[in-house]
């Protein structure tokens, strides 16, 4: 999953993780297209995913998601603060 869609993807259809934590499948298209969730419903997220026996969604995996970092990837040049000599 290398998007904040794909995890969202992973339920199929909106209505389906829309029921599951409790908000109207409108959200759930929204946030698709938006490629964010707030970070209010990660944790209702990651235990439904846990339930339904879907792995890789956890809430370090949203953070790096929703931070722009994607896993193997070399976050010291972005991390750090450049200063001028």
């Amino acid at each position: 999953m290398n998007c904040v869609r794909d995890i969202l993807l992973q339920w199929g259809p909106a209505k389906h993780l829309a029921r599951e934590i409790g908000v109207d499948s409108t959200v759930i298209r929204q946030w698709k297209a938006r490629g964010r969730v707030p970070a209010r419903y990660w944790l209702a997220i990651v235990e439904t995913a846990d339930r339904q026996g879907i792995g890789g969604v956890t809430l370090k995996r949203l953070a790096e998601l929703h931070a722009g970092r994607h896993p193997g990837r070399d976050q010291s040049e972005h991390d750090s603060l450049s200063v001028p000599p």
